[in-house]
């Protein structure tokens, strides 16, 4: 990780670090903060995608949610006075995030409105997808929970729709097993809803699996 201290600045679609915020380089696979650590910082995605997991006691890892640009994440340290972080998060490709100490970021929030209002539209944003993840993961096919994520891949992506995440990953973070990705990996490439060069390229008829009422697989999950 790299990092610098950057000036106060609000812009749409970004989320510019006020005074005292840090600028920092994330490399893929770079963890941003561990579960069971004290939880002193709040983060923001500027640039790239962060997988949040949780392991539970026995060992039994999963993944909670996958985090676009635009969003939050490690702000649950902010309700306890002594926090512990419940999860982990971690850079799926090469992020940009702006980090605040956590006493300074409630500071900020008490004393900048601006800021304030823009920090609860940001996290109430971040709820309602927390809420369709939730209603995703219920009630869709494991075909469309994995339509649906790699069309978030390749949107976050900045060489276009390339996706760049193996299907043990891709199966982690979509609650099924490898070989259920690898058999509607194949079915979409027959279809032409993804291809492959160098790397897999999605394209934007996939979607059509997201959006159609039936379920493709006829199985749940």
């Amino acid at each position: 990780m790299t990092g610098c201290v950057v000036s106060s600045s609000l812009s749409p679609g970004h989320l510019l670090a006020p005074e005292g915020g840090t600028l920092c380089d994330y490399a893929k696979g770079e963890r941003i903060f561990v579960q069971g650590d004290e939880g002193d910082a709040v983060f923001f995605i500027r640039r790239g995608l962060v997988k949040i997991s949780a392991l539970s006691p026995n060992g039994k890892g999963a993944v909670i949610a996958v985090l676009p640009d635009g969003v939050f994440c490690g702000e649950t340290c902010l309700a306890e006075p002594q926090p512990v972080r419940n999860a982990t998060a971690t850079a799926l490709v090469d992020s940009r995030i702006t980090r605040w100490d956590r006493t300074a970021f409630l500071q900020l929030l008490q004393h900048d409105p601006e800021f304030a209002a823009t920090v609860v539209s940001r996290l109430a944003a971040r709820a309602g997808r927390m809420e369709e993840d939730l209603i995703d993961h219920i009630l869709n096919s494991s075909e469309k929970r994995l339509a649906r994520l790699l069309l978030l891949l390749a949107e976050v992506d900045q060489d276009g729709a390339a996706v760049k995440v193996s299907q043990e990953v891709l199966a982690e973070m979509v609650g099924t097993t490898r070989s259920r990705v690898c058999y509607f990996m194949n079915k979409f490439r027959r279809l032409g809803f993804i291809s492959y060069s160098d790397q897999l390229i999605v394209h934007p008829s996939l979607r059509s699996v997201v959006d159609a009422d039936v379920p493709h697989d006829g199985t749940h999950p």
